[in-house]
């Protein structure tokens, strides 16, 4: 990571950074560093990542994991999230229509997570306005996968008994 300087997003989990590679294309590298659960949030991110194509999804490019660090490489989109569209003034500032767009495509990716191909069920476990990044066209493309949970059976907490 000595060689990402530009930092693009902090989250809880892990540092985005701008990555600019040989061929002059850019990326978006995320790195978890630290504790074995970061590397199990790592994990789950990357295998939830692989089981999916949707144009309204940003795509995984790659990803290594060695040691206590994992990172996942993804391409990079440009406009920034949908967050900074909405509540910031130095952004581009979205029409309604732009918003029932955006709005319509990020139900479509969520609809395809949850039923779409092969019958995925997986629900995103972290869906936000930060969480939905923007590109050259103000499409929207979903991202943050680490709280992500596949089945909708992980989602149901069982009961809690009581004593009387």
């Amino acid at each position: 990571t000595m060689n990402f300087k530009e930092v693009i997003g902090v989250g809880g989990y892990s540092t985005v950074y701008l990555a600019k590679f040989p061929n002059k294309a850019l990326g978006a590298v995320k790195v978890y560093n630290g504790s074995q659960r970061l590397h199990q949030v790592f994990k789950n991110e990357l295998e939830i990542n692989q089981k999916f194509d949707h144009p309204n999804i940003v795509k995984l490019t790659g990803y290594c994991d060695e040691r206590e660090e994992g990172v996942l490489v993804f391409e990079y989109i440009p406009k920034g999230n949908l967050q900074e569209h909405l509540h910031n003034s130095k952004s581009v500032t979205l029409t309604w229509k732009q918003r029932i767009s955006i709005a319509y495509q990020v139900a479509h990716a969520l609809s395809y997570l949850h039923e779409g191909a092969n019958a995925l069920q997986i629900v995103h476990g972290d869906m936000k306005a930060s969480n939905i990044i923007l590109d050259e066209h103000l499409e929207p493309r979903l991202c943050d996968f680490g709280l992500a949970k596949e089945g909708f059976s992980s989602m149901v907490k069982p009961p809690s008994s009581s004593r009387g």
